[in-house]
């Protein structure tokens, strides 16, 4: 996970607020001579209050204005995982067409976690020591039996890295990591949701700041007995500090195995 990129590739052309506002507006127009402002310019604090009641709404104009965001390094797995959000567009890197023999890994945060608990490498060890096991017949079996990298794809490990193209509007963005922030995620989802969370408040913090699982937005969880018990109830993420630690910690004890 300390080797994962997420970079904003694509941003609204339009002030986001100010667009949607007057996406909402057109709704109570009927005459034909509506003028519909589409220039960049600054929001009013009544836009916002419009676009804060479509948020709690859950409204339709907030469709009309799309991130694009590429994640690289992240597991295949992570691919699993979010291309269950399927309102959003997903352009990933192909085992099909690409032979993967080179593919690095994803270890996650835990497995650091475990080896900073005990004082020992032997987490990371066992999992470079598995990945390289599968990665390892991936080849063989391409060179020993002439099987094409689309059929030895089959032995490769869950965590292979993989680059991933993520495109969604506002409102999607605003469910998909709701959803995904939520303390029963996967770490790398959660990590990666957060990672995304910060650049967009960054850029549109009127809309985005509003943006987390039930237990923020609502004050309620919504799991119900398989809650996390770690509600992020106030604005400050409870994971903040074990998200911002994930290179310092992956680096440290990937140091150490280099140094063996």
């Amino acid at each position: 996970m300390n080797k994962i990129q997420v970079i904003m590739v694509q941003k609204p052309l339009v002030n986001p607020v100010k667009f949607i506002a007057n996406a909402t507006r057109l709704t109570f127009k009927t005459t034909s001579n509506f003028k519909y402002d589409i220039k960049y310019e600054e929001h009013t604090d009544f836009d916002k209050s419009i676009v804060s009641n479509l948020i709690l709404a859950d409204h339709s104009p907030l469709e009309h204005c799309s991130y694009s965001f590429l994640v690289l390094g992240a597991s295949r797995a992570f691919l699993a995982q979010v291309r269950t959000h399927r309102l959003a567009s997903f352009t990933s890197a192909s085992q099909h067409y690409s032979n993967w023999k080179d593919a690095d890994f994803v270890i996650p945060i835990e497995v650091f976690e475990k080896c900073e608990e005990i004082n020992s490498t032997e987490p990371i060890e066992r999992f470079i020591k598995s990945y390289q096991l599968s990665q390892g017949e991936y080849q063989k079996l391409q060179e020993d039996f002439k099987l094409d990298h689309s059929v030895t794809r089959f032995v490769t490990s869950q965590g292979m890295r993989n680059n991933l193209l993520i495109t969604a509007n506002i409102r999607q963005w605003l469910t998909m990591l709701g959803r995904r922030e939520c303390g029963r995620n996967t770490s790398e989802i959660a990590y990666i949701s957060w990672m995304i969370r910060k650049q967009l408040i960054e850029d549109c913090p009127d809309i985005f700041k509003y943006c987390g699982p039930p237990c923020y937005r609502y004050k309620k969880c919504s799991e119900g007995k398989l809650c996390c018990g770690n509600p992020w109830m106030t604005d400050e993420n409870p994971f903040e500090n074990r998200w911002m630690n994930v290179k310092t910690l992956g680096n440290k004890w990937l140091n150490k195995i280099e140094k063996l």
